[in-house]
């Protein structure tokens, strides 16, 4: 989450913003805000390489450095590809199933 601007009411925004993605789940995990999301991951891995702008090319090589996993772009199309509004709730569904805590920063 990021919220802009200066007031003092930023981390009150931020606190009542993630308190209400997990609790209000449904809102949120809809058909629609997926496939919009899904269909924009899909357009930024797909144009990773086919960029030739040394700037896009760099932020690839880094991200695929300081990953723990590198499995590259084409492992990350075919698990994009394969994600389903069913399998991000029950993921969703799995992470906020046991009380968790939730840590954020504030900035500015």
């Amino acid at each position: 989450v990021s919220c802009g601007g200066y007031s003092d009411k930023i981390p009150i925004l931020a606190s009542k913003i993630l308190t209400d993605f997990v609790e209000n789940s449904d809102q949120y995990l809809s058909e629609q805000y997926f496939q919009s999301a899904k269909d924009r991951t899909m357009r930024k891995l797909k144009s990773y390489l086919s960029s030739t702008r040394s700037d896009d090319l760099a932020k690839y090589y880094t991200h695929f450095l300081t990953r723990m996993r590198s499995e590259g772009v084409d492992e990350s199309i075919a698990c994009t590809e394969k994600a389903s509004l069913s399998t991000l709730k029950n993921q969703h569904a799995r992470l906020f199933s046991d009380r968790i805590q939730m840590e954020c920063l504030y900035t500015g």
